[in-house]
């Protein structure tokens, strides 16, 4: 309707501050996912995540899009994505993923039938106690990861669920490592696309 029209653009001017052409492109995209979806978008969590990831007015478009794409091809609801992008942003950004990259990951995790949000709060926190003098939350990552995917390639399934459960706890660990070694997620399934 004309006043839920009216309503998500003033959100969107409200929250990240579009005008003219950038928020007339953007609220009707807003409009279009609530149609296809059935539903009015959660702006807040959907602004939130933009803002989190700075993303500018121009690119809006694009990724809305784009993690459109990812909620289609993996099945996670477009609002829990966004939510799960805008709460876990700061941890995801220190560990070196781009937007499309963390709307990936979230993704594969809820398709492996793991909780999104609450595996990659984990994650990130552990990666901050696992990193080793000088390393960056993105270089352990991307170790911890290696480490994991060598582990499971030489059959040691005992070291896997080992470093997976300093990372996800007991019940993660054994969830994401049949996950990895079923191939339901990879490091290049959730490299931006």
């Amino acid at each position: 309707s004309f006043g839920e029209a009216g309503d998500i653009v003033q959100n969107i001017n409200t929250r990240m501050g579009l005008v003219g052409d950038e928020l007339e492109s953007v609220g009707e995209r807003v409009a279009a996912l609530g149609q296809l979806t059935g539903k009015a978008i959660n702006l807040d969590t959907l602004t939130g995540a933009l803002n989190q990831f700075g993303v500018a007015g121009e690119d809006a478009g694009a990724v809305m899009d784009y993690l459109w794409g990812v909620s289609q091809s993996t099945g996670i609801s477009f609002d829990q994505l966004t939510g799960v992008l805008e709460s876990n942003a700061p941890a995801l950004q220190a560990l070196g993923f781009s937007m499309e990259e963390a709307a990936n990951m979230a993704g594969l995790l809820d398709k492996a039938g793991l909780d999104a949000n609450g595996t990659m709060g984990k994650l990130s926190k552990a990666l901050v106690e696992l990193a080793q003098p000088g390393e960056s939350a993105e270089e352990a990552f991307n170790r911890v990861v290696g480490q994991l995917g060598e582990y499971i390639e030489a059959g040691d399934e005992a070291a896997a669920l080992d470093l997976a459960s300093q990372i996800f706890g007991t019940r993660g660990a054994t969830q994401f490592v049949a996950a990895v070694e079923s191939g339901k997620i990879s490091r290049e399934q959730v490299e931006a696309r």
